[in-house]
């Protein structure tokens, strides 16, 4: 949803695709589009197998979404890791009305 924005999903789902057709032709170049609705997978299977391996996409063609539901799991995870975060301001420790200004990690950094 954060790459496509909720209208677009809302649209996916009613069938409209004009919008994730729009996004796959900025990502994947007009040409690949237009392989892809003729039925031409290949370059999609060549990206595919160049992100997350051709052990992992052999799985996919087989019907095994295991990874593929592990690494999304994975994204989601840390997405509600960042968001909690910048939602609270808590990045690492909890902020206390006590607390004193460190310079920790800045020297740690350095």
């Amino acid at each position: 949803e954060s790459i496509l924005g909720e209208e677009t999903i809302e649209k996916i789902k009613q069938g409209d695709l004009t919008e994730l057709i729009r996004v796959g032709e900025s990502l994947l170049g007009e040409e690949t589009i237009d392989k892809i609705k003729q039925g031409d997978l290949s370059e999609v299977m060549q990206l595919g197998e160049s992100i997350l391996g051709e052990e992992t996409v052999e799985k996919i063609k087989q019907g095994d979404l295991s990874e593929v539901i592990q690494m999304g799991e994975k994204v989601l995870e840390k997405e509600t890791k960042e968001d909690k975060e910048i939602e609270t301001g808590d990045e690492d420790t909890p902020l206390s009305p006590d607390s004193e200004p460190s310079t920790q990690k800045l020297v740690d950094e350095l």
